[in-house]
């Protein structure tokens, strides 16, 4: 059966117009998940984000955490264009939601920068100071916040990170 020119340009508009439609559907149906717009970047292993001395800093690379015995520990690592950055936070006597100081023997919180001594910035019961607060334990999740003060113990302890804003939301 041959089309008549006519009809051709009908059928070849209807195909265009399907395939508009299936993409506009496509496009639709897709939808940003909105879930925890303010925790930035969802990983695998979930989303971390801070400002170490007033600058923005958000896990891009990866994120990690565990709970083992009574210890909890979680970690985001990014890539910028000087080093690979981290923050290492480990939690002694972990129970659950609450509020962690660092001055807890065990409890650590860690900032580097690259992999140099004198770019690892820490606060434990020794140098520096801060918390982590435990707002939510799930099954498969555990979510919070965090600050701290990480002194350089490669260069003397005189130099500090101030870490503020900490924010998490890790799968465990």
């Amino acid at each position: 059966m041959k089309l008549t020119k006519k009809a051709h340009s009908v059928f070849s508009f209807s195909k265009l117009f399907i395939l508009l439609l299936v993409c506009l559907v496509a496009f639709v149906s897709c939808k940003k998940d909105d879930e925890n717009p303010d925790e930035g970047t969802e990983l695998e292993g979930g989303s971390m984000s801070a400002k170490v001395d007033g600058q923005p800093f958000e896990a891009t690379l990866a994120v990690q955490a565990t709970v083992s015995g009574n210890v909890f520990a979680f970690a985001g690592t990014a890539n910028s264009s000087s080093a690979v950055r981290q923050i290492n936070i480990n939690i002694a006597d972990y129970q659950g939601t609450g509020t962690y100081n660092f001055s807890t023997v065990g409890s650590t919180a860690i900032w580097s920068e690259g992999t140099s001594a004198d770019k690892i910035f820490t606060a434990n019961f020794i140098l520096g100071s801060g918390q982590v607060t435990i707002t939510e334990v799930t099954s498969d999740r555990i979510k919070g916040t965090f600050e701290f003060t990480g002194s350089n113990a490669g260069g003397g302890g005189s130099e500090t990170r101030t870490i503020t804003e900490g924010k998490f939301n890790v799968k465990i």
